[in-house]
């Protein structure tokens, strides 16, 4: 029962980071489609990567918190704030990269 538990949580975290690593692959493919070069789109994924490790430490930050605090909620709300906000700021200079990446092209 308990090695099921940690196998589940395996393979969910598995699933999520082969479901990542797809949306990755098929805007590199987007991007080769439209004459990106391999360097510009490393550029673009790695707008990506970046906010990932960043999630990844705002997350780690989480441990502990609820041996710590009676509430660990407000902790958990805050986190998910800046996470969200991570998410929206990725958005936004991926956005702007392809835009200048674009702009030197014409």
């Amino acid at each position: 029962m308990f090695d099921e538990k940690f196998s589940e949580k395996d393979d969910k975290t598995l699933q999520i980071a082969k479901e990542r690593e797809q949306i990755k692959q098929k805007m590199a493919q987007k991007l080769k489609d439209i004459k990106f070069t391999d360097d510009e789109i490393k550029s673009v994924i790695q707008i990506i990567d970046s906010t990932e490790g960043k999630i990844e430490a705002l997350k780690s930050s989480l441990i502990g918190t609820n041996i710590n605090t009676d509430d660990p909620t407000p902790a958990m709300a805050h986190v998910l704030v800046q996470i969200k906000q991570l998410e929206i700021d990725m958005a936004e200079n991926i956005k702007k990269r392809i835009a200048q990446i674009q702009a030197t092209k014409k």
